[in-house]
């Protein structure tokens, strides 16, 4: 009996195409949260009708990346993961350029020798100091691993009814009573 296991025509066709696998369903779907929000608030797609400009999702992504890095993983106004948020602007921001929606209000670029420029100053300080004196982290130091890093900060998840601040469930406990008690929840 013959082999005749061929190729489904479809599956050959979408070989080619941009791949929608490696996208984290997981992401996107607080992504589309943060969309739905901002289509509540300012209407759906409004950025493709009205032009937008570029500023206003950089500053609103620079927001965002800084408070996620200052240690505040919620965003309190929309309970939405700040990376979530981030990641909705850049959307909204690349659709808008895509569509010619776009007011580009970026400043006049910077000259293409700069990069080169930090670079060798960066270089330089690495050569100065070659060692690396621990990190004050929320994980403790520069050497630990990413294995490390990643089982410490995914223990993250209670957040306080009140003000939806996250807490280290596992890493301290006591923040997450502490902060039900100062709303009179426990």
């Amino acid at each position: 009996m013959e082999d005749n296991k061929a190729v489904n025509p479809k599956a050959a066709c979408g070989a080619i195409k941009p791949t929608m696998a490696n996208i984290s369903a997981a992401v996107m779907a607080e992504v589309g949260v943060g969309m739905h929000e901002g289509a509540r608030k300012y209407g759906s797609h409004n950025y493709r009708v009205t032009k937008v400009f570029a500023s206003t999702y950089h500053a609103a992504m620079l927001r965002h990346i800084f408070a996620y890095w200052e240690g505040e993983d919620i965003d309190p106004d929309s309970g939405v993961p700040h990376i979530s948020k981030l990641i909705a602007c850049a959307s909204v921001l690349r659709d808008a350029e895509i569509q010619g929606m776009l007011i580009d209000d970026r400043p006049p670029k910077t000259p293409k020798c700069h990069k080169a420029f930090v670079q060798k100053l960066m270089d330089d300080v690495m050569e100065r100091h070659p060692e690396c004196v621990p990190a004050f982290t929320e994980v403790g130091e520069c050497e630990k691993g990413k294995e490390d890093m990643m089982t410490e900060r995914t223990v993250r998840g209670i957040h306080c009814d009140q003000c939806k601040t996250p807490h280290d469930c596992e890493v301290n406990p006591q923040l997450y009573t502490d902060c039900r008690k100062l709303h009179g929840k426990v």
